[in-house]
């Protein structure tokens, strides 16, 4: 286990989560490993009806504009689901999520590398997977595409906040 004081990175990655998950210090440091800290951040999404709380917190996070967490949320179920037949779709998201981390960081380029990677896996899967109608993320990637074609930088915040629809608790997967 690790303690407060061991390693100046933890302490930092400890601060950012601990006021994600609002946990007393000590508690928080008792948490050894990322995996637990994802784990005790998707049980926050107490609302996720039939879908682990790591899917539906990646799309309060991300419609939130907490890109980078969307990420790390969902990485941890991708994790547990490689080789399996949601791997890309989980792997597309985080793509996804990773296309406006970069955005807002003014990294077009791999921006761009990002949205064609998950707009390719996203085709793998029709139309609708896990309850998430494709259709609008499709859009949403198009849109943000033709909006940064041709430039060498971007005012992000000047732009509305891209969100996803929620996944819908009565589809079939």
């Amino acid at each position: 286990m690790r303690t407060l004081g061991e390693t100046g990175r933890v302490v930092k990655k400890a601060a950012k989560w601990k006021l994600l998950l609002r946990l007393p210090a000590q508690e928080w440091f008792l948490m050894s490993d990322k995996k637990e800290r994802m784990r005790a951040f998707a049980a926050t999404f107490s609302d996720s009806g039939r879908w682990d709380p790591r899917y539906w917190g990646y799309f309060i996070t991300f419609n939130q504009g907490r890109y980078f967490e969307a990420h790390d949320v969902l990485e941890d179920l991708w994790l547990e689901c490689r080789k399996q037949r949601l791997d890309t779709f989980y792997k597309a998201l985080i793509q996804l999520a990773g296309v406006f981390v970069h955005l807002q960081k003014q990294r077009l380029r791999p921006a761009r590398a990002l949205m064609d990677l998950s707009q390719g896996y996203l085709r793998a899967h029709g139309t609708m997977v896990e309850g998430l109608s494709l259709g609008p993320v499709h859009a949403l990637l198009d849109q943000w595409r033709v909006r940064i074609a041709g430039l060498e930088s971007l005012d992000f915040h000047r732009y509305p906040p891209p969100r996803l629809l929620m996944p819908e608790q009565g589809v079939d997967v």
